[in-house]
């Protein structure tokens, strides 16, 4: 039994193994993954659909009147007379609505609907960045990846040795997903 085992074992190549066992992820992919998954991006998302919400709120002033609820509730010991009943009452309840609407208050109103449209603004231009820079660095670590993939290939030397022979460094941008490398160039 061990020996058909091993057998079979032997009958895959290594590196067809390798490759059916790595994920293929195409460029569209990783993006879509990357939108979803980058912090940067999740985070200017939600400024916009705070900033949305405040800009609710700054229109809501100009229809809505400002509205408070408040309840009160005593126990009294002993027992109080109540004028309202003309009898003894040992707890006593209170409740008030109260709604109001301020018609002036010096141009406060149009301060703040200007103010949330600026955030609004902001927050969108910071989304739009966002997403920029994640599909810059997705970009980036996609194609570094591949040209890895095909150095191992080629033992390492179409990238490396071209910007070797010129005498110049390739800048590389600091990323927060490293992605291991076989080769290392300068």
């Amino acid at each position: 039994m061990l020996a058909l085992l091993l057998a079979l074992q032997g009958a895959v190549s290594p590196a067809q193994a390798l490759t059916d066992s790595l994920p293929q992820v195409t460029l569209v992919e990783a993006l879509q993954r990357a939108a979803q998954l980058d912090p940067n991006y999740v985070a200017a998302l939600g400024q916009v659909d705070n900033a949305v919400w405040a800009r609710r709120s700054a229109f809501s002033v100009f229809i809505l009147p400002s509205i408070s609820l408040a309840t009160t509730a005593t126990r009294n010991n002993p027992p109080f007379f109540n004028f309202g009943t003309l009898r003894p009452e040992k707890y006593a309840v209170q409740g008030s609505i109260t709604a109001s609407y301020d018609l002036f208050l010096g141009g406060q109103k149009f301060a703040e609907l200007s103010r949330s449209g600026a955030a609004l603004e902001s927050a969108h231009a910071s989304e739009l960045l966002q997403r920029f820079a994640t599909a810059f660095l997705t970009e980036f670590d996609y194609y570094e990846m591949l040209s890895s993939i095909g150095s191992r290939v080629t033992g390492c030397g179409a990238r490396g040795s071209s910007s070797a022979s010129r005498g110049r460094r390739c800048p590389r941008a600091p990323r927060s997903r490293p992605i291991p490398s076989t080769c290392a160039w300068s």
